[in-house]
């Protein structure tokens, strides 16, 4: 295809990387004009070193200034949507509006590995931007300094720099019907991926790591293989609870979930006061912060968990929120290896589960090792919503 459709006017307009980029210059060029006049009214008013303060202060605004026009060259716009990697995105979200893109991480041709992300766009024109239309980019990659690939990606959507319908429709056909398939199978199945949070895929969808696009740092995600070969163990009893909550048929389910899920030593046994608190294992230190944060529960709402926010049968409240189990996104590690785990819900933090082991030699072992118990502990506060709803 020739590249005679690209509208560098639209693209310097529409093109998002190229807006932040003009709004910092902006900005910067605005503070060092700030500067300047301040220590030429200081050196007006004879008070040098002031002066000598605000001259420096817009000397070294001026170094960042040229630093910022260095950086890219003139023609960096035509390069991106001439030589850039047609790449897959899909709207999953109108309000803001998001999409989630799949750029190929390998650059060596030899083990393909892809890169699932999302980002947050203002626009795009020429699409009717509804969930699940493929919206085909030109992406910018940038190398790993510590691994034989692609460290992150930027997308471009190519509408930004075009209005024609028929490049649009043949961007969208020159990338490879198997890319699009893997991206609508990874969004739905991983879709819970947090901002500048990237997923590693292998081609046929198996995960590999999770990382940040500005670190080199990674965790491995858990695999049935790896479950296979490091069985846990498991403990079928549920814990002897307090005479006043023998019969409550809740939190005996609670139990037995945490031991089915393998969590039960984070759950049920925990002895110090600044990790996890069961209601079943100290009730009254519940009853005293229950009354301190003023959470209002219903007749039939059941407290289950009590950390850094409090966990019931219906949902999370946090610093007075409600987020009800059905709109609750539960995620795990965020923590880089070699730190302790806690667990999140909606990207907020809700619990660090007792008993914690914290594996700060970075091996292969410990790396699997983290990978599962974060694995089990997510799986363990998804189904809680379930457990609630099947006793209440």
């Amino acid at each position: 295809m020739e590249n005679n459709w690209i509208d560098l006017k639209r693209a310097r307009k529409l093109d998002e990387e190229t807006a932040e980029n003009r709004k910092t210059k902006q900005k910067t060029c605005l503070i060092f004009l700030l500067a300047a006049a301040v220590g030429a009214g200081f050196h007006f008013l004879g008070m040098g070193a002031a002066a000598v303060v605000g001259f420096v202060a817009a000397g070294l605004l001026l170094v960042l200034m040229l630093i910022q026009n260095t950086g890219k060259p003139k023609n960096y716009l035509r390069m991106v949507y001439e030589d850039g990697v047609a790449t897959p995105a899909i709207v999953t979200k109108t309000d803001p509006l998001t999409v989630y893109a799949l750029g190929n991480l390998d650059y060596s041709g030899e083990n393909r590995i892809y890169g699932l992300r999302w980002f947050e766009l203002k626009g795009l024109p020429g699409h009717q931007a509804a969930v699940g239309e493929r919206i085909p980019c030109a992406s910018m990659f940038e190398e790993s300094k510590e691994r034989p690939q692609f460290r992150r990606f930027r997308i471009h959507p190519y509408c930004w720099a075009t209005d024609q319908n028929t490049v649009l429709e043949e961007k969208i056909r020159e990338i490879d019907e198997k890319e699009w398939e893997l991206l609508n199978f990874a969004y739905k199945k991983y879709g819970d991926l947090e901002h500048l949070e990237i997923l590693e895929l292998r081609p046929d969808g198996t995960p590999i790591c999770r990382r940040y696009d500005n670190s080199e740092k990674y965790r491995l995600v858990a695999t049935e293989e790896m479950k296979a070969a490091h069985p846990k163990k498991a403990y079928p009893a549920p814990p002897q609870l307090p005479e006043d909550m023998k019969e409550n048929v809740l939190y005996q389910r609670l139990a037995e979930l945490a031991a089915r899920k393998k969590v039960y030593e984070y759950i049920c046994q925990p002895d110090e006061k600044d990790e996890l608190i069961t209601i079943f294992s100290n009730p009254a230190e519940f009853a005293k912060r229950q009354q301190e944060n003023r959470d209002a529960l219903q007749d039939n709402e059941i407290p289950l968990i009590f950390c850094y926010c409090m966990v019931t049968s219906r949902g999370i409240w946090r610093k007075n929120a409600f987020i009800p189990w059905k709109q609750a996104v539960v995620t795990t590690g965020k923590a880089p290896l070699g730190e302790d785990m806690t667990i999140y819900i909606n990207e907020k933090s809700i619990a660090r589960p007792a008993y914690q082991r914290t594996y700060y030699q970075i091996s292969p072992e410990a790396e699997v090792l983290y990978a599962l118990e974060e694995s089990y502990m997510r799986e363990f506060f998804m189904e809680l919503g379930n457990l609630a709803d099947s006793q209440i």
